[in-house]
């Protein structure tokens, strides 16, 4: 059985047939479909995750963010917990089973979100409004560090080490690694010679990713190049 959104409503798909469809009063949501425990999780632009069931496609629990602003992150777990990003003052926690915060980290209210999530730890995105990356002990719900850095897209290099393609001071990209331990820039990747104009300001085209698996990490960063970066 296949799960799809569209702006405001869930539509379940089995064998290429409608089986059924559900509206829910909100202006639109803002993630893909995710399964958890037999449930469905998706994030809104009305402040909240919602859990829903798959049969019914009834909401169960409501997870609330503060204020008014969207969440814009796929809802992700830990152990008892849903976790996600925000465009609200928060990077929060909260118990599946009763939607009660379990801890929150504090954020520049309006600043764009993204996310990375490993084994251990939450590393938190602010893009636009404010650039950071934050690491968050999962286990403990504490921030570790926090750094100034402009990231456009980041993913879990290795045991130690993470790598992203960042934005300089100058307006240039570039790939770096980053110490998981401390947010140290452990090394870089300039562009050669390639430069970054003002198309480029805020930040890179949709599809500048990096694919990454166990042997090796693949970057698009620039328009005319790809990276290949072996593990």
């Amino acid at each position: 059985r296949l799960f799809r959104s569209r702006l405001w409503e869930i539509i379940a798909i089995d064998s290429g047939k409608r089986q059924k469809q559900k509206k829910y009063r909100i202006k639109w949501i803002d993630s893909p479909v995710v399964s958890k425990n037999n449930k469905l999780f998706i994030s809104t632009s009305n402040s909240k995750i919602i859990e829903i069931d798959k049969k019914s496609l009834d909401i169960l629990t409501e997870y609330k963010y503060p204020g008014g602003w969207a969440i814009a992150n796929t809802p992700e777990f830990y152990q008892n917990q849903i976790l996600s990003n925000s465009y609200a003052s928060y990077i929060t926690s909260f118990d599946i089973e009763t939607g009660e915060i379990i801890w929150r980290i504090k954020k520049k209210v309006g600043s764009e979100p993204k996310q990375l999530i490993t084994p251990e730890f939450l590393y938190a995105i602010e893009i636009l409004g404010a650039h950071k990356l934050t690491s968050i002990n999962l286990s403990k719900g504490k921030k570790v560090w926090s750094k100034d850095y402009h990231i456009h897209e980041l993913v879990d290099f290795d045991n130690t080490t993470l790598l992203g393609t960042l934005k300089q001071e100058d307006g240039q990209y570039i790939i770096s690694f980053i110490n998981k331990k401390n947010g140290e820039i452990t090394n870089s990747l300039p562009s050669n010679g390639f430069k970054f104009d003002d198309k480029f300001k805020y930040r890179l085209w949709s599809e500048a990713t990096i694919e990454n698996n166990n042997t090796e990490s693949i970057v698009c960063y620039k328009p005319n190049e790809i990276t290949i970066i072996t593990k």
